[in-house]
């Protein structure tokens, strides 16, 4: 509901309340859960995917524009004009080391960091680079496994992306995904939950995080203890409204202004969160099975 509020009065599409909340919704509805059958976004003629300024990306990251293709992905969209220019541009901004740069900026933890852009880096080529490209785009998704394998993450987002980048990349070896797994799991506290950083307290955003990364890249089932665990807490913390409350822990750069989300200043990251808590649920529940006719 809040989708079409925060486009209305924003004027511009996000991760947090367009993306991400789409991403979660199309993943439930593949899994036969009962879920909106779409979220709003902006119009292509506002954000920038009209011919005349569909190579305009010098403001956007590549964590922000893989977010965009992550949403097209999961909602089963063909790849088109503009996925072609924003794989161009990915593969254009890959550093000589094998990862992407992602400025840390002041609304953490959404779109920062390298782990996060290497991540969904990644996400963008292995969803819609083009059969005519394949050779080149191994060896960019190699070059960057090989530096999510020897990086040395010291948060949870961290080490969710860092897991997440080696099992979309295909390029990353068995022990190099368990490694990463194992690390991750090992930081689950007691209550189930996972914190942003150290000397925080467990919220949803940081548990549906590594949840779904354990899951989609660590291919932990959701039967295992500590997925069974991390469940139980979202569960417990989730709100009568739907919601789960995670704090704010960013600089705000814009007048503040209500979505229709709860949570007053803490509404963003709280959608956020309430999306990453709904997408490690939907882990939980098996795909249909498809007709064999």
């Amino acid at each position: 509901k809040q989708s079409h509020n925060f486009i209305r009065i924003a004027g511009c599409n996000s991760c947090h309340s367009q993306d991400l909340p789409s991403i979660a919704a199309a993943i439930a509805r593949d899994r036969g859960l009962r879920a909106p059958k779409s979220v709003a976004q902006l119009s292509e003629t506002m954000n920038g995917q009209s011919p005349e300024r569909i190579m305009d990306f010098v403001t956007n990251s590549v964590s922000s524009l893989g977010w965009e293709l992550f949403d097209k992905d999961s909602n089963h969209l063909p790849h088109d004009a503009y996925t072609d220019a924003v794989v161009y541009f990915t593969k254009s901004q890959q550093t000589a080391e094998g990862y992407w740069r992602n400025a840390e900026g002041r609304r953490p933890p959404m779109n920062t960091g390298d782990y996060q852009g290497t991540a969904m880096a990644i996400s963008t080529l292995k969803r819609y680079s083009s059969h005519e490209a394949q050779g080149e785009t191994k060896q960019i998704l190699a070059k960057a496994a090989a530096w999510l394998t020897k990086a040395n993450p010291t948060t949870t987002q961290e080490r969710s992306f860092q897991l997440l980048g080696l099992g979309w990349s295909g390029e990353a070896t068995p022990a190099a995904i368990e490694k990463s797994a194992k690390a991750l799991a090992a930081t689950q506290r007691e209550d189930g939950g996972w914190n942003q950083l150290s000397g925080m307290g467990s919220d949803a955003y940081a548990t549906g995080q590594a949840l779904y990364a354990l899951h989609a890249a660590g291919k932990m089932p959701a039967t295992d203890p500590v997925y069974k665990k991390g469940v139980a807490y979202l569960l417990r913390t989730q709100h009568p409204d739907g919601a789960w409350h995670v704090k704010t822990r960013s600089i705000w750069i814009q007048p503040y202004f209500e979505s229709g989300f709860p949570h007053g200043q803490d509404q963003f990251i709280s959608s956020a969160g309430t999306a990453w808590a709904t997408l490690a649920l939907a882990m939980t529940v098996e795909p249909p099975k498809m007709s064999l006719k």
